[in-house]
């Protein structure tokens, strides 16, 4: 854990909990089309889409952070995904979750630790200022009407053309969503750059960033990420917070600071 790192257990907690339910509350408002599925393992949230069979989005985060885990919780991770024919599943694990035996109870169910990690990113809005927005970036607020527009561009972002059926809904489901505030930075009123937030109480998280490839160096995802840390300051958020594979992290989110790392256990590893 990093020394800039909060150091109350329920505010790291919070933070995990918090992605959590963001990450539930995305698949739920997915299209049928990819399939989505919600199970519950002792009040942690299990979410899939079993269209793609995919741990990117097969992923569990939060298990044992607010109470320690049990042997039960991790067996019905298991048999939740493979009920659901998925192969391929995922366990994100804090390095607060507890109890100390938690990694080997995912061994024995068949999981392995992957060799990548995920870096969780915040910022305490009591202690830090908020960053000033660049007045050169054209930053909207999107609507339902921009959904579409948003899933063309996540997907030519990320390669997802490759996957085995359309991503565009995953990414374009949450745009005009209650909860879900969409941002997009535009270059001669053209949507390039689009980001998300969603404020719950004092946590602010952000995420669902993409950039057209052909201007990633121009800034356009720190004036969002500017833009949304002075949001959520104004909505009453305290925590603002956001995560991203490690070795992705040089540049992404470089307004927050690192917090932990949280492991990946993985039912196949690539």
């Amino acid at each position: 854990m990093w020394s800039d790192a909060p150091t109350d257990q329920a505010v790291l907690a919070s933070l995990e909990e918090h992605e959590a339910r963001v990450w539930a509350h995305c698949v739920q408002m997915t299209a049928d089309s990819l399939g989505p599925a919600m199970g519950d393992a002792g009040g942690v949230a299990l979410p899939a889409l079993t269209a793609l069979d995919d741990d990117s989005f097969n992923r569990v985060v939060g298990l044992g952070v607010r109470n320690p885990a049990t042997e039960s919780q991790v067996t019905d991770v298991v048999e939740f995904y493979r009920g659901l024919g998925q192969r391929r599943f995922r366990v994100e694990l804090a390095p607060f979750a507890a109890p100390s035996g938690l990694s080997g109870w995912l061994r024995d169910a068949g999981l392995e630790l992957g060799p990548e990690t995920f870096t969780k990113k915040w910022c305490d809005l009591r202690t830090v200022e908020s960053p000033p927005v660049p007045e050169d970036v054209d930053v909207r607020i999107l609507d339902a009407g921009d959904a579409d527009r948003v899933g063309s561009l996540n997907v030519r972002a990320w390669g997802a053309w490759l996957a085995p059926v359309s991503l565009q809904p995953w990414f374009a489901a949450t745009v005009g969503r209650d909860g879900f505030v969409h941002y997009g930075a535009f270059v001669d009123d053209v949507l390039r750059t689009v980001g998300a937030m969603v404020v719950d109480g004092d946590l602010a998280w952000i995420g669902f960033d993409a950039t057209d490839p052909r201007l990633r160096s121009r800034g356009l995802r720190q004036a969002l990420t500017a833009r949304r840390v002075a949001d959520a300051g104004r909505a009453g958020a305290r925590f603002v917070h956001a995560e991203v594979r490690t070795l992705l992290d040089t540049g992404r989110h470089n307004l927050l600071d690192r917090a932990y790392e949280r492991s990946m256990w993985l039912s196949v590893v690539p």
